[in-house]
């Protein structure tokens, strides 16, 4: 497979997300203003929700039942976004979109590979800590036998720290490998195929981890300084919080500090909301257009059949 142009794909992927952000919209907003609506249903004091806010309980139970729900309606939605903005980026689209809602067979296709990395990920893990398990087993008796006191400590310590660093380093190289290529696979070959996505993505993990990271890095930063400005100093006080739990304040002070931070989280929620959906639509088509933008890019470059994108 050719090798993924890391300059050029980010490149793309920004000029792209701002080029089309017109048609991007089309296809996004009414599948996300669904996905909104749905998100504020679930919070306490919107869209007819009347449970209490102050009721921990009650908002447990409640999200508890209603989740299983919510990601039936989501995954499709988030299905139905993939597909519209990855057939834009690929050319597979004309013209402007002005509502795009689409139940077609691409949507069960990403549906279905979303579900398989999933099952990748449990295995993974699965496996990971049997092997933990027999190692630590094994390595536990031999260094019985051979250091003692602190030294077997010490080596332990180590041992486990570096499986812990192995296992999220295998973690995120899986998880790389397998979903960067998934929407291009979905969409322009039209099946699932998680051994294609592993395929193309071969000798590029590197390249796609700097990929992601450019476009990443920019976007939390930017949700973080949305989030401050319509919440106020009001979303850091969460960092008083951990200052207290990691200096051994009592476990009740810091649940008691947790619920004044989501009630006031709330209470702010409830006056900004408006706000803050409208980031969501905005943020949300633009993000989408720079993560399945690149995707796309990245595709053309290893599977030059393709053809060529439009320039960034």
């Amino acid at each position: 497979m050719g090798k993924i142009r890391v300059g050029e794909t980010i490149a793309h992927a920004y000029g792209f997300a701002f080029r089309e952000f017109p048609k991007l919209l089309g296809i996004v907003w009414a599948p996300l203003a669904v996905a909104i609506a749905i998100g504020l249903m679930m919070t306490p004091g919107f869209l007819g929700n009347h449970i209490d806010p102050n009721d921990q309980d009650a908002i447990a139970r409640y999200s508890t039942r209603i989740m299983p729900l919510s990601l039936l309606i989501l995954l499709p939605i988030r299905a139905m976004i993939a597909t519209g903005v990855t057939e834009q980026a690929l050319g597979m689209r004309k013209g402007a979109t002005f509502v795009y809602f689409s139940v077609g067979l691409s949507i069960w296709r990403f549906i279905a590979s979303w579900l398989l990395v999933i099952v990748a990920m449990v295995v993974l893990a699965v496996a990971t800590a049997i092997a933990a398990g027999i190692l630590f087993g094994v390595g536990g008796i031999v260094l019985g036998h051979v250091l003692h006191g602190a030294a077997a400590e010490v080596v332990g310590v180590l041992a486990a720290i570096a499986f812990v660093l192995f296992f999220y380093a295998a973690a995120i190289f899986v998880a790389v490998r397998l979903t960067f290529f998934i929407a291009p696979v979905v969409v322009a070959e039209r099946k699932i195929d998680l051994a294609r996505a592993w395929q193309l993505s071969h000798g590029n993990f590197w390249r796609i981890f700097i990929v992601a990271l450019a476009l990443f890095i920019p976007l939390i930063a930017a949700v973080v300084a949305v989030m401050a400005a319509i919440y106020g100093a009001v979303l850091f006080h969460v960092f008083d919080i951990v200052f207290s739990a990691v200096h051994g304040a009592q476990e009740s002070t810091v649940q008691t500090q947790i619920q004044a931070w989501s009630e006031t989280m709330r209470v702010k929620g409830l006056a900004v909301w408006p706000y803050y959906a409208a980031f969501q639509l905005v943020f949300g088509t633009f993000s989408y257009g720079l993560l399945y933008g690149a995707s796309a890019f990245a595709y053309r470059e290893v599977q030059p059949s393709a053809g060529q994108p439009a320039p960034a």
